[in-house]
């Protein structure tokens, strides 16, 4: 919530100009972006039922939207998805629970009990649907707040609805030269792996990068993993991206 009259006014000025703005009533702090997190599930589930997929991301972060429809075709007649029990992310399994008061997500045993959290979701995106949204939001109100966010809704929340991740691990790129690497080498003809998701550093000039070579891809259907939906079938149908593969892991 603002502070100010003048906020506001500044907020609702941004609204009404790009109509992209949803507000909520709680500050908008570290510790309470489990609020936040629960309140964009809350509003995509009730404003926009009629959506197939709805992806969660950070703002710092370049989701390839064209590939990630072609991506979650796969999942509209899946029983995770009939039943409202999807949840697709790079997945943090047995992830520590921070003890030292130093850490920035230091948790006193009196918040949670165990060593280790139940898998959860990476922040930096995941995939679900409407469906799930709304029981996430349901079982949030009858869930003990807890403040990191992606643990609590994606673990301790998701568990309790009997909800099993599907890992994309594979389709993250947390290096940011290794990213724009792999979208730049996107060929219509020749295959190399490609990825959905990476950070941006808030660059623009990154965002704009992965953005236009997103969009080219698209048009012209480039030979990939998330486009041809295969495998190379033979060794030298696959030499090309062996050897970028082997190029990647000398970019740091």
């Amino acid at each position: 919530m603002p502070k100010t009259d003048k906020e506001q006014k500044s907020i609702n000025d941004e609204a009404f100009e790009f109509k992209d703005l949803v507000q909520g009533g709680f500050i908008d702090t570290y510790k309470n972006l489990s609020y936040k997190n629960i309140f964009g599930k809350l509003w995509a589930s009730e404003f926009c039922p009629q959506a197939e997929i709805i992806v969660k991301t950070d703002d710092d972060m370049f989701i390839d939207l064209y590939e990630t429809y072609t991506f979650t075709r796969k999942y509209l007649n899946t029983k995770e998805y009939k039943e409202n029990k999807l949840v697709a992310c790079p997945v943090w399994y047995n992830a520590s629970v921070k003890t030292d008061s130093n850490s920035k997500w230091y948790i006193s045993n009196v918040l949670i009990t165990g060593n280790t959290y139940p898998p959860y979701c990476t922040g930096w995106f995941y995939i679900t649907n409407p469906g799930t949204a709304k029981r996430l939001v349901e079982q949030a109100a009858k869930e003990k707040y807890f403040w990191i966010d992606d643990v609590w809704v994606t673990g301790l929340i998701a568990i309790k609805l009997n909800i099993t991740h599907e890992n994309l691990k594979d389709v993250l790129q947390i290096n940011v030269k290794k990213a724009v690497a792999i979208k730049t080498i996107q060929n219509p003809e020749i295959y190399y792996e490609d990825i959905l998701a990476a950070p941006t550093e808030r660059d623009f000039k990154i965002a704009w990068t992965l953005s236009k070579y997103a969009a080219w891809c698209y048009k012209v259907k480039c030979q990939n993993n998330i486009y041809s939906g295969r495998k190379p079938l033979t060794e030298h149908e696959n030499y090309p991206n062996t050897m970028f593969q082997k190029h990647l892991k000398c970019i740091n």
